[in-house]
């Protein structure tokens, strides 16, 4: 059994002449029990850096609400869009080892796997593919054989599931190895070699 708790209303720093405090815009949202990822998400809110007297509002409650929709219920895209009447990104809240495809069926990637890329050598571009097992924040970046990045291919919040992206080489990188390396919350998936020829 999952909870979320939350309010209508957020409040005010500041206290108000009967020494409460007025309605604001923003407020903490509670996820709780099993499934759910632990920790916190968003940052400590200044209690200075203020606009109208209010809170900065981090996170859109209604992306919140997608995200337990679509993490926990498995709703698929137009059903989201159709309920919430627009389209907000998603916060990974919800710790799972399927992710819904836009059919509705679960599909399980087992773990966090980087594919060798293809074709390898290449020139100009080649696809790098990926399984992430869960949702969370990803970063695809390429490295030159002295460790100095050359590119970050991807560097967002994905749902679980299988990825491919595209590399294409600019003019300016010269031939030669390269490494690509995929992070993914906290794990680091081993880096691979990948041959450029001009």
């Amino acid at each position: 059994m999952q909870g979320m708790a939350f309010s209508e209303f957020g409040r005010r720093v500041y206290s108000n002449s009967s020494l409460g405090t007025d309605h604001g815009t923003a407020a903490p949202m509670f996820l709780f029990r099993n499934g759910v990822k632990p920790g916190i998400i968003g940052t400590n809110p200044s209690l200075t850096d203020l606009t109208d007297g209010n809170l900065k509002m981090q996170f859109d409650f209604r992306s919140v609400y997608a995200s337990v929709l679509h993490q926990w219920f498995g709703a698929g895209t137009a059903e989201l869009d159709a309920t919430l009447l627009r389209s907000f990104s998603g916060i990974p809240v919800i710790r799972k080892s399927y992710y819904i495809d836009e059919q509705g069926n679960r599909l399980y990637p087992s773990e966090l796997r980087l594919y060798n890329n293809y074709p390898n050598p290449f020139n100009p571009s080649t696809t790098i593919a990926y399984d992430l097992p869960d949702d969370d924040v990803v970063m695809l970046e390429v490295f030159d054989m002295l460790g100095r990045k050359v590119a970050v291919l991807v560097n967002q919040f994905q749902p679980a599931g299988h990825y491919e992206v595209k590399f294409n080489a600019s003019q300016r990188l010269a031939s030669g190895a390269y490494i690509y390396q995929l992070r993914w919350g906290n794990a680091v998936a081993r880096g691979k070699k990948m041959l450029l020829v001009r």
